[in-house]
């Protein structure tokens, strides 16, 4: 028996669930049938509001170029019907807007280096307005004026330098020039900044590990507004091994007066340099001259002489002499 009465109220409960969502059910579509006629006839209604549009410039004046940037897109305050603007708010991808610049009379901005001007936006408004549809009223544009900065178009042959940061395998240089082809190029842009090139460089290169002659192809530094005659350049870079030697070549005294003697102690000196392995053999004492210069002493008479080089080879590096000074004794 209770086994039957726990059943029946199940039953009761189960019912009550059924009409209780069926009726949720019911209010909720009503709901949602009243919330589309609010909307629907709230689209009907006019609205003001700001709609960002993309805009595009069109012709220049001929023989000019821009050297500011301009704004990408116009602040519109716009009124218009409701469905009107939403479209406008969903559309993902808006036309940009075609701004005519030579359709309108440019006021000239008082400038000393390039030629300014300005338009003031509700003078475009109207152009702006016939590429709209025609649903929509512009009540207000930002910014409120437009300021071109022009220069004029030069052109200039300059020489080309390649950037380089070079890394080199132990015991590897540069032996002879880096070299450029084309050694010189064509720039093109505007006279403002033109004018103060003096090269035509190359883009920032990392070249590493290298053991031997590199040839690459470079691109040159990107400038704004600036083009340039060749679109790369060949650069190459002759590297050979080198190794440390040493030499010993006699010191010459120089500048000594008529009648007296200079005697240095030691009389010659070590050098130290970097050559490549082709050249080893072909370096000699006779590529070098040290020199003691009588006339440091005048006046002076250090307890030592310093020693300069006088001639070395261009095909040596980082040369380095020892003693770097000497004893010396004077003698009539």
């Amino acid at each position: 028996m209770e086994e039957g009465l726990l059943k029946q109220f199940r039953n009761l409960v189960e019912e009550d669930k059924v009409k209780f969502y069926h009726k949720l059910l019911v209010f909720l579509f009503f709901v949602f049938v009243a919330t589309i006629f609010w909307f629907l006839s709230a689209l009907n209604r006019n609205y003001i509001s700001d709609i960002q549009y993309p805009v595009r410039y069109t012709n220049l004046p001929a023989g000019k170029v821009l050297v500011n940037d301009l704004p990408g897109n116009l602040s519109l305050k716009v009124s218009g019907h409701g469905y009107t603007l939403l479209r406008h708010r969903l559309s993902k991808q808006l036309l940009p807007l075609i701004f005519d610049v030579n359709s309108f009379a440019l006021s000239s901005i008082e400038d000393t280096v390039n030629q300014s001007f300005y338009v003031l936006s509700r003078v475009a408004q109207n152009k702006i307005a016939g590429q709209l549809s025609n649903e929509i009223q512009i009540l207000e544009i930002q910014p409120d004026s437009i300021v071109f900065v022009f220069s004029d178009i030069a052109r200039r042959k300059l020489p080309v330098k390649p950037m380089l940061d070079l890394q080199f395998e132990r015991q590897f240089m540069v032996k002879g020039k880096i070299t450029a082809t084309p050694d010189s190029v064509e720039v093109e842009g505007p006279k403002s900044v033109i004018d103060t090139m003096q090269f035509a460089y190359s883009a920032m290169t990392r070249i590493g590990n290298i053991r031997g002659t590199v040839e690459k192809s470079l691109e040159f530094r990107e400038l704004d507004q600036v083009r340039y005659g060749e679109k790369k350049i060949n650069v190459r870079i002759p590297a050979e091994q080198f190794t440390e030697s040493s030499i010993k070549i006699p010191i010459v005294p120089v500048n000594v007066p008529e009648g007296l003697t200079l005697k240095l102690f030691p009389a010659e000196i070590t050098l130290f340099y970097m050559v490549a392995l082709s050249d080893y053999e072909r370096i000699s004492a006779a590529n070098f001259t040290a020199v003691a210069d009588y006339s440091l002493l005048e006046g002076l008479m250090p307890p030592k002489i310093r020693i300069q080089l006088g001639r070395t080879p261009d095909n040596i590096f980082y040369i380095r002499h020892f003693p770097e000074s000497v004893d010396y004794i004077i003698e009539r």
